[in-house]
């Protein structure tokens, strides 16, 4: 699934190259979103599986620091390259990008479940299925864990429309804007990934709460009072994200939470074992 992610990633980045309409863009970007989310899901299920509770967990703070890099570069680099290409080269770039790394991904990433030969059953498939949504643990924290998106999937979204149609700003300075933002969830990330010693703690977790309220409240506060460009690097956001301290990315917060009682039903949040059939359906 992962290296079907990054291919179709790759393939769609090549047909926006191809488009003439905006239905045809808006189609081949719709594509590229949705192998997005194959490999980011796949991807956190494989270092889960590959290494032990703990240091997966550090391992993901880590990783997420380095992706959310990429909504500062982006702008960045790509208000600064189309001063001097055309739009469809910088997907021409990203496609061999994605390629490069779909390589990487088979060339040396290992086979983290290695079952016997299961023949595939449509029955077996919807049972496991009911199974896994009949189970109100996994289902609770699955909306906790998507819920706790919310806020940073708000900014990503709507902050362009806040920062640059009503705010003024230009491209580089939405960029710029953004710094901040960012900053403190990567830096929150690398101090847990650093010193935290047990991060699967639910103490950790809750001792979290306070901030995340607090940055909650100064955001409904700054919509309200303040203006959209004097709200650019509020404090609002930054303590918003400093919350990431313990509940960004999933492995880092709530999952916890969720996962010692998920197992004494023999369940886990990044997998499902079916103990009548012996087998992992991720």
């Amino acid at each position: 699934m992962l290296l079907t992610g990054a291919l179709i990633f790759t393939l769609a980045c090549l047909a926006t190259l191809f488009t003439t309409s905006m239905t045809q863009f808006l189609i081949a970007r719709f594509v590229q979103g949705t192998s997005i989310c194959f490999i980011a899901t796949v991807g956190y299920v494989t270092v889960q599986e590959a290494f032990e509770e703990k240091r997966s967990i550090r391992l993901m703070a880590v990783i997420t620091s380095v992706v959310l890099v990429a909504p500062i570069v982006g702008p960045l680099s790509g208000a600064a390259l189309m001063h001097f290409i055309h739009w469809k080269a910088l997907f021409g770039i990203i496609a061999a990008m994605g390629l490069v790394a779909w390589l990487g991904l088979l060339l040396t990433m290992p086979e983290t479940v290695r079952h016997g030969d299961v023949p595939f059953s449509p029955l077996g498939v919807l049972r496991d299925f009911r199974n896994v949504f009949r189970n109100r643990i996994f289902l609770l924290g699955a909306a906790t864990l998507s819920l706790s998106y919310i806020p940073l999937m708000s900014w990503v979204a709507v902050s362009p429309v806040i920062l640059m149609d009503a705010g003024g700003l230009t491209t580089s300075e939405f960029a710029w804007s953004q710094v901040p933002v960012f900053s403190a969830v990567i830096i929150a990330n690398l101090s847990v990934a650093r010193w935290v010693k047990d991060p699967t703690r639910p103490r950790f977790v809750l001792s979290a709460v306070p901030v995340q309220m607090l940055g909650l409240a100064i955001l409904i506060v700054g919509n309200l009072v303040w203006h959209p460009r004097l709200a650019v690097v509020g404090a609002r956001h930054l303590l918003l994200r400093l919350r990431h301290r313990a509940d960004f990315p999933d492995a880092v917060s709530l999952y916890p939470l969720f996962q010692r009682p998920a197992e004494r039903h023999g369940l886990r949040l990044a997998e499902y074992r079916d103990p009548q059939r012996q087998r992992v359906i991720n």
